[in-house]
């Protein structure tokens, strides 16, 4: 029986909320036959029209495989799979192989343009519109103090410090020459609009100057404030990550170099040195929607920004693929053996290593190893002439890089039968 609003009045409101929920459930009990009816109607309903219906007799488990990878967002927990090793080694090139994507990751290590950053691709979200979303990370302005202080510090201990009398192994030699080419490298990208400090010879006259008038603590704060200038201006939105959309592998290829490689233009300042990750996510690619792929540095690089950021990036990763050649024994390489003994533990049973070249010379050997050695002996007619026979042969075979362009594909594609009918006689 109800009781009246009145002696409500008198009770605790615990007595009246106990008093509601008695009178709820009655309310609910007096119900519960035509609730139990209406469900059952509308499951049996149901079952009759997936039973009927042909899309789903035909096709129900390519659509539910579809569902499971186009429609839940998997964006979140994804295995994180890094591809390193030495430069030159083709990290890229398997990099760009496994999505199938030719050309998303690109860097030309024979020359100055090594990959700097990290790229990683992975799978879009559901809701992504564009074939192609790219997120540019920026260091923090803290981030970059700290590093580019050590390089000027290590710049003064090699260069200028000539009282100190501590005696330097060969390895701290080689990691303060490392960090003076670094601090060269990185003065010359985001200088490269100022004509005193867009060759390293300029830069090292600028830097003696700032020594021995001992403002080289000012020097420091104009190099910060040209990073967050450099920064800020960037177009994608405000803060450290920038975004941007494109459709084609090549609009992204195209962004993507000038920021992820050390691919200078001579007189525009370059952001490579402040770039710490470059991430794509693209369209309509199940084969990455578990997975983050990430094409890091090369991890023995003489460029210590370059090598930071390698090194940065595999400590956020779940698994390794190591990429090296023949010529490069496990047992004997130094480095080789500086990447395993610093990830062995750590990775153990989640590291692969990957044989892409044999021991005969390529390109990027002749540059590394033949090259100088050449010009110091005065073969300078002779090295560019290589150069332009490489240029030559690099460009001959190549199709266009306008697929629209059907004339241009079609005399590609007449050049390349002439060539094979060629070659078969």
């Amino acid at each position: 029986m109800s009781i009246s609003h009145p002696k409500r009045r008198l009770e605790s409101p615990e007595d009246i909320a106990r008093t509601a929920g008695i009178e709820a459930y009655s309310n609910v009990k007096d119900q519960e036959h035509d609730i139990h009816a209406l469900l059952t109607a509308t499951a049996s309903q149901a079952d009759t029209l997936l039973k009927d219906h042909s899309e789903f007799d035909s096709g129900e488990k390519a659509l539910l495989e579809h569902a499971n990878v186009s429609v839940v967002p998997k964006v979140a927990g994804r295995l994180k799979v890094a591809i390193i090793g030495a430069s030159g080694m083709g990290k890229s090139a398997l990099f760009n192989a496994v999505p199938h994507q030719p050309s998303i990751s690109r860097s030309d290590s024979s020359m100055a343009g090594c990959t700097s950053a990290p790229c990683e691709i992975t799978g879009a979200a559901p809701d992504q519109k564009s074939d192609y979303e790219v997120y540019l990370h920026f260091h923090s302005d803290p981030d970059r103090r700290s590093t580019f202080s050590k390089l000027f510090d290590d710049y003064q201990l090699l260069h200028f410090n000539n009282d100190d009398t501590r005696v330097c192994d060969s390895v701290e030699a080689d990691r303060l020459a490392s960090a003076a080419t670094t601090l060269l490298q990185l003065l010359q990208s985001i200088f490269a609009d100022d004509p005193n400090l867009s060759d390293q010879a300029g830069i090292s006259e600028t830097l003696l100057a700032h020594h021995d008038a001992g403002t080289m603590d000012a020097l420091q704060e104009t190099v910060y404030s040209r990073c967050k200038e450099l920064v800020e201006a960037f177009p994608g939105g405000d803060g450290l990550v920038k975004e941007q959309h494109f459709e084609t592998t090549e609009d992204v290829s195209a962004f993507i170099e000038p920021l992820g490689s050390t691919n200078d233009v001579e007189g525009q300042p370059s952001l490579w040195p402040l770039v710490k990750k470059i991430s794509v996510f693209i369209k309509d690619c199940p084969l990455l929607q578990d997975m983050v792929l990430g094409d890091a540095p090369g991890v023995s690089d003489v460029n210590q920004l370059r090598e930071r950021n390698a090194y940065d990036y595999i400590d956020g990763c779940d698994y390794l693929i190591l990429v090296t050649s023949v010529q490069m024994r496990c047992a004997t390489d130094i480095q080789l053996e500086k990447i395993l003994s610093r990830y062995k533990e750590a990775f153990a049973g989640k590291l692969a290593i990957v044989m892409t070249r044999s021991d005969e010379y390529d390109h990027n050997d002749y540059v590394r190893n033949i090259q100088p050695e050449a010009k110091k002996k005065g073969f300078h007619a002779e090295v560019e002439e290589y150069a332009r026979l490489h240029k030559e042969t690099q460009q001959n075979g190549k199709a266009p890089k306008n697929h629209k362009d059907n004339a241009a594909m079609q005399q590609w594609a007449i050049a390349q039968q002439v060539k094979q009918e060629k070659d078969n006689r």
